[in-house]
Parts: C-alpha cells; structure tokens; sequence
C-alpha cells in the first residue's frame, strides 16, 4: 500500500488480480479505490476471514467489483465438499453443462465465468443477473470500454 500510496495521482483504475486476502486487506484496497478481482478461487476459500466472508458480509460492493478466470488457474469446482448447499443449490443447469461441456482439462476459462457469478451471487445474495451485469458494466468503465 505504501507504493501505491506513492504514486496514488498517477495511477489508472486497479484491479487487485485474483484477490485471496482476507477482509482488513479488502477494506484497505477499497479504501483506496481500487477493484476487488475474483475467480473461481471463491469455491476454495475456506478461511474465516476470506472471500467467502467479504461476499457474505457485503464488504465488497457490487460496483467494485470484477470477476476473472485467471486462465488457466482458479477453475471452479462445483463438486467440493465444503461449498455450502446453498451455493451449490443457487447453480443452474444451464451454467454447469456450460463449465462441464465448455471447459477443457479444468482450465479455467471465460466457459466458467458463468458458474463463478452464481457463485459469487449465492454469497452475496444477490441474482446472478444483477452481478453479470454490473460487474460487466465496471469492466467497460475500468477499461474504457464501449458499447
């Protein structure tokens, strides 16, 4: 934080890449205006103080946030036992055939993005539409996307 702290009026919009930390460091890089990166890692984060934790406790707004695959890394295993029946309740047909039939090898590809926003949704309580979209929406503004 003290380098990015430096050089804070230089900067472009971040995006901290594959977040695994933990809620003080969530808090923090919000603080500071950047964007929390999640991937398929939200399947696997079994802290007490992880991913899961900042989704749940609504430390991350939706409008912070950004999903990724981290290709080929982080696939999201929709089958792992410590996923609350809840999450693995909230995952549509249509989204699983697509990761299972899509996704070559477990590689974590743009085919899984779908099942890492129901995911994350599940966390969040929100609908996987209301995600989809608005994390797409601050792609385009982080980027400088159009439509």
């Amino acid at each position: 934080m003290a380098i990015l702290n430096k050089y804070k009026s230089k900067l472009p919009p971040i995006v901290i890449h594959c977040f695994t930390g933990d809620s003080a460091q969530a808090k923090a890089y919000l603080d500071f205006g950047c964007y929390i990166g999640l991937t398929g890692y939200v399947w696997k984060d079994k802290s007490e103080d992880g991913v899961r934790k900042i989704l749940e406790s609504g430390i991350v707004p939706l409008d912070r946030l950004m999903v990724e695959t981290d290709s080929p890394f982080m696939y999201p295993n929709t089958r792992a036992s410590k996923l609350p029946p809840y999450v693995k309740d909230s995952l549509s047909e249509q989204s699983l055939t697509f990761l299972h039939r899509y996704c070559t090898f477990q590689r974590n590809e743009p085919c899984s993005l779908p099942v890492t926003i129901e995911m994350i949704a599940a966390y969040m309580k929100e609908k996987p539409e209301q995600v989809a979209l608005q994390t797409t929406f601050n792609a385009f503004k982080v980027f400088g996307l159009s439509t």
